[in-house]
């Protein structure tokens, strides 16, 4: 791994430590370089240039001969860093759930809906263009174009995740502001979704559907290899 991986992983597992895990108070000391390097499982000289990392971005401060203390002014976005990146892990877990059901999902609904669900499809996808080309608010239609075709594959099992579809796009919308690409691939990517279902064509929409969600991962930054499981 190169230092500067084993460097960055190390400032994130301090962040963990004093924002997330212990919540230690601005001023408050670290443990000693020995103790916290073994808590870490690192090496004191990667502990040290990730506190110095740390220490220039304004969360920690080195005070010679005193020790390392949670800066007495935490930059505000202490607390959110940690609460992004939990965000972004489970999101990631959100759409790679996805990503193994509803490309199939897709396939069943061309091959089992009725015509009146395919409309229906069809209808929520017109509100969803509407509602994204006027700016309204448009997180509940995106949920419902993905409902009905699963609702349209007709698996009784399957439908029990349906709350995974919601919690990935909500949390997708509310949490992140890039969200004009998310929209975009509403649009385009649902397009082409539908054109397939519509022609009942099961392999072109399994595989519009796989790749409309990893279009949907690629504009939240969630494919980057330093989100950890």
């Amino acid at each position: 791994m190169r230092k500067e991986n084993v460097t960055g992983n190390t400032v994130e597992k301090i962040r963990d430590y004093v924002f997330k895990e212990k919540k230690m108070k601005e001023g408050q000391r670290l443990p000693g370089e020995n103790s916290l390097s073994e808590i870490l499982g690192v090496s004191r000289s990667t502990l040290r240039e990730a506190i110095k990392v740390l220490e220039g971005q304004g969360f920690l401060k080195v005070s010679r001969g005193k020790g390392t203390f949670v800066a007495s002014e935490v930059p505000v976005n202490a607390y959110e860093f940690v609460q992004l990146a939990e965000v972004e892990k489970e999101l990631k877990d959100l759409y790679e759930a996805r990503l193994i059901f509803e490309p199939e999902m897709a396939a069943f609904a061309c091959e089992r809906a009725t015509e009146k669900e395919i409309q229906e499809i069809v209808r929520i996808q017109k509100l969803l263009d509407a509602a994204i080309e006027n700016g309204e608010e448009h997180i509940e239609l995106a949920q419902l174009f993905h409902h009905a075709i699963v609702m349209a594959a007709h698996n009784e099992f399957l439908l029990q995740l349906l709350p995974v579809i919601d919690d990935a796009i909500e949390e997708a919308m509310h949490v992140y502001d890039r969200v004009a690409d998310l929209d975009y691939y509403s649009i385009h990517d649902h397009r082409i979704i539908l054109d397939f279902i519509c022609k009942r064509d099961a392999v072109g929409a399994k595989h519009a559907m796989s790749i409309h969600l990893r279009h949907g991962m690629n504009a939240l930054s969630l494919n980057r290899s330093s989100i950890k499981k």
